[in-house]
């Protein structure tokens, strides 16, 4: 915010460190091309201040007779904020943690009819048939019923087993949640796409719920919500090692107050 010849932060008020204010002339002289000097507030901080032209003409004077050569050989400047930017969101990348419910967990109790009907469906029928000789029914009274009886066993539990990994496997890819450098955000839906985000500093409150069965198999839901009354909260549904996530993003959200 321009204040007079000054420069101050967003909110009005000089910068709370020197290296905020640092990072703020950088990008003021990338995009303007004029140079800033940080000076020293009387009430504390710093603030940003447009040096005159003469001195950056005798600046870019001295330098091309000082050093000619480097002046040469120095690439443009639209190159080196192409780097820079990408640089940038490179490590924006890397510093991004994407999350996954962890469905294996919280749909534990379908796992033994998973494990059924992966059985029904692999198992020989050899051995089927002498299962079946448990029953009170004996297996040769059945003849052809039995081969039929075998394959429909087969295929009951091809079709269950399948049918259960399908479910399974569109629960873990329907929803992400990220971390990132900025903020959270929780992305839902395979074909139509739910997607709720907060910034860091509009964060007010991280609320973990666990059942026992889920601190018993170590998964949760945590819920981020925001000042207003009319914003979404951020939902983490069924997450693995809630406790670590939400230690991150209070990491994340004291390093981005210490930045401001």
């Amino acid at each position: 915010m321009r204040i007079g010849d000054a420069i101050y932060n967003l909110d009005g008020l000089p910068f709370r460190s020197f290296g905020l204010a640092t990072r703020m002339r950088e990008l003021l002289s990338d995009e303007s091309g004029r140079r800033y000097a940080v000076e020293s507030c009387p009430d504390g901080g710093f603030i940003l201040r447009c040096e005159p032209e003469f001195q950056r003409a005798e600046a870019v004077s001295a330098r091309r007779s000082d050093e000619p050569t480097a002046q040469a050989a120095r690439p443009g400047g639209l190159l080196q904020r192409t780097e820079r930017h990408s640089m940038k969101v490179d490590s924006e990348k890397r510093a991004a943690r994407v999350f996954r419910p962890a469905v294996l967990r919280a749909n534990a109790a379908w796992l033994p009819v998973l494990g059924i009907g992966v059985l029904l469906a692999f198992i020989p029928h050899r051995l089927l048939s002498s299962l079946l000789g448990l029953l009170p029914v004996d297996p040769s009274a059945l003849n052809t019923g039995l081969t039929w009886t075998l394959n429909g066993l087969t295929l009951m539990g091809g079709l269950l087993s399948g049918a259960l990994l399908f479910w399974l496997w569109t629960e873990w890819l329907s929803a992400a949640y990220v971390v990132s450098e900025t903020g959270v955000e929780a992305r839902e839906g395979l074909v139509a796409r739910d997607t709720v985000g907060l910034r860091f500093q509009d964060i007010r409150s991280i609320t973990l719920s666990q059942s026992w069965f889920e601190r018993l198999v170590n998964i949760g839901t945590l819920e981020l919500a925001s000042a207003g009354t009319d914003g979404r909260p951020v939902r983490f549904v069924d997450i693995a090692w809630p406790g670590r996530v939400k230690a991150l993003i209070q990491n994340r959200m004291n390093r981005v107050e210490g930045d401001d």
